[in-house]
């Protein structure tokens, strides 16, 4: 059965969940999260996700612009400098339909040095990784 899917709105802060949105944990690491959809259901999955999932009601999606000015933001408030964003999920990053415009976005911002992303790979073609590089 498929999940209702919310997009978070401009109302919605983007810091303090840990489903979507941004999290701090106090380093120059930030993690990105843009979606909650994952198309696998891996047994050993500690999120849930995927289309089997026993317990997930509804999957979430931020629109890039919101998650690039939240992050800008926090980026400020940590002095904006050598800071990584990172790309992850409690899904797969690469569900995400507008991956390409966020990265191109988060290269953008000030003081962000390593854009990283952790997908288990399995929906990569060559043109993604290509778009992406």
């Amino acid at each position: 059965m498929a999940r209702k899917l919310i997009t978070i709105g401009e109302d919605i802060p983007l810091i303090g969940s840990i489903a979507f949105g941004l999290i701090d944990r106090g380093t120059n690491l930030i993690q990105v999260r843009p979606s909650t959809q994952c198309p696998l259901s891996c047994i050993f999955c500690s999120t849930d996700a995927g289309p089997n999932s026993k317990w997930r009601q509804v999957e979430y999606l931020v629109p890039p612009d919101l998650l690039v000015d939240a992050f800008k933001q926090l980026a400020i408030f940590k002095g904006g400098k050598k800071l990584e964003a990172h790309i992850d999920t409690v899904g797969d990053p690469l569900t995400y339909p507008h991956l390409v415009e966020l990265i191109s976005l988060l290269r953008e911002v000030p003081g962000v040095e390593v854009i990283s992303m952790q997908t288990h790979g399995t929906l990569l073609t060559e043109k993604l990784v290509e778009d992406l590089a």
